[in-house]
């Protein structure tokens, strides 16, 4: 086995770390093999190189020729402090630890990278649009937050449009922004909603507006539970029906946004991991979601964008991967 096309691949969300060994042999980037896997719980570590130096041990591999990493959180520096989690990672720190070269990415950016790499059954057309082929393109995606990126010429560039402030327009969601400040003690960001972490911030905000609402036996399961979004989002319970209600009328506004900033007739990418669960959902047009995006202000330009459904959660590490072979 040739170790210099061997690369250690990881997209560490706020959530999980995932961590993969890609190999390649040929000059083809999508000629890969994945050797090993593994996904990790990050609450169960105290910081990331706990996770990689048991990863590293599992491999029974003693060196790598470079460790590509995309992180849930803005680079700057060749550091990564997180978003959602107290983790710092620090590119110098990494090499002289584990003596190779290391590229850390912005999750998304990594999104970004790893568009070339998707499968033709791991992605669904939401709007088919008028795609063109040299255009720009952008990757938005809700997960444990807001990830969002745009690629121009082959370029993928990091964005924190996830903590952008979250717009009300209605006495509902005035209430939602001062129960989210009061809370916070900040202002109240579109990632606040749009996301995991945002599905259960609604449900909690309902929860306290219409307590004779609250289901008691749910609400405690929620409470108890490490997996509150899922529990939220797949339950029939009418304050949850409310909160995936508000959750995805933003999340169709938030693409809709980065539609109109970006243009990106090379195609609108919608990834993260809560994607493939309500792939279903996404592509009704029906449903507030599409109503959302397709607003009757300039139709005309949204609609002729493609947008795409992604069903993969790896699209991460992916573009990691890419980057390193690159």
């Amino acid at each position: 086995m040739n170790q210099t096309n061997i690369y250690l691949c990881g997209d560490i969300g706020g959530t999980y770390s995932r961590l993969k060994l890609y190999m390649n042999s040929t000059n083809e980037m999508k000629d890969f093999e994945i050797l090993y896997s593994q996904k990790y719980m990050n609450n169960e570590f105290d910081q990331f190189e706990d996770i990689l130096t048991h990863f590293i041990r599992e491999t029974n591999m003693e060196s790598f020729p470079c460790i590509s990493l995309a992180c849930a959180g803005p680079v700057i520096n060749d550091t990564v402090q997180f978003s959602n989690i107290s983790w710092t990672i620090n590119k110098q720190h990494l090499e002289k630890t584990y003596n190779t070269k290391v590229y850390l990415l912005n999750d998304f950016e990594a999104c970004g990278y790893g568009i070339k790499l998707l499968k033709e059954n791991e992605v669904i057309i939401l709007n088919k649009g008028v795609k063109q082929e040299n255009g720009v393109k952008c990757c938005i995606g809700a997960g444990t937050g807001l990830g969002q990126c745009f690629i121009a010429n082959n370029q993928c560039f990091q964005s924190e449009g996830g903590h952008c402030d979250f717009s009300p327009e209605n006495t509902i969601e005035y209430e939602l922004q001062n129960f989210i400040q009061t809370k916070f003690n900040k202002n109240a960001t579109i990632e606040n909603i749009v996301s995991g972490t945002g599905i259960v911030i609604i449900y909690e905000f309902f929860s306290i507006k219409y307590p004779k609402q609250v289901d008691n036996t749910l609400h405690e399961d929620i409470k108890k539970s490490n997996v509150k979004a899922k529990i939220i989002s797949s339950s029939t319970d009418t304050l949850c029906i409310k909160t995936m209600e508000l959750f995805f009328k933003h999340y169709g506004k938030e693409i809709r946004n980065s539609c109109l900033k970006w243009l990106p007739y090379g195609g609108c990418y919608v990834t993260g991991g809560l994607t493939p669960r309500f792939i279903d959902y996404l592509q009704d047009p029906y449903q507030i979601f599409m109503k959302s995006i397709f607003q009757d202000h300039l139709h005309h330009v949204i609609s002729s964008i493609p947008i795409y459904g992604i069903l993969t959660d790896e699209l991460g590490e992916r573009g990691a991967y890419a980057k390193a072979f690159q």
